[in-house]
């Protein structure tokens, strides 16, 4: 049991590091890109700073799709846990 509590200790952890902080991060890249968007209307624009906006959209897409994915796991996961709520309707209707 104490094997398992060090794991489960170990993987919450883990997925704050990984995922606790995408909101975080998510603010920080539009800030960058705000910035880099700024640069460009000022004359201060040459080729790696439009690569490095193009990167950080990128990035930013990347984050987008992995929040998308975690909501959809969560969604999925409180189905499996409470189950459809209108099963009960259907089935007292039906009989």
């Amino acid at each position: 049991m104490c094997k398992l509590q060090s794991l489960k200790e170990h993987l919450k952890q883990w997925n704050q590091n990984v995922f606790g902080q995408i909101e975080q991060q998510k603010h920080l890249i539009c800030t960058n890109i705000l910035g880099l968007d700024k640069q460009e209307e000022s004359n201060d624009w040459n080729e790696s700073k439009k690569a490095l906006r193009n990167s950080k959209k990128k990035e930013l897409e990347q984050l987008l799709l992995l929040e998308n994915r975690m909501t959809m796991q969560k969604m999925k996961v409180k189905w499996l846990k409470d189950g459809d709520e209108n099963s009960k309707f259907f089935h007292r209707i039906l009989s």
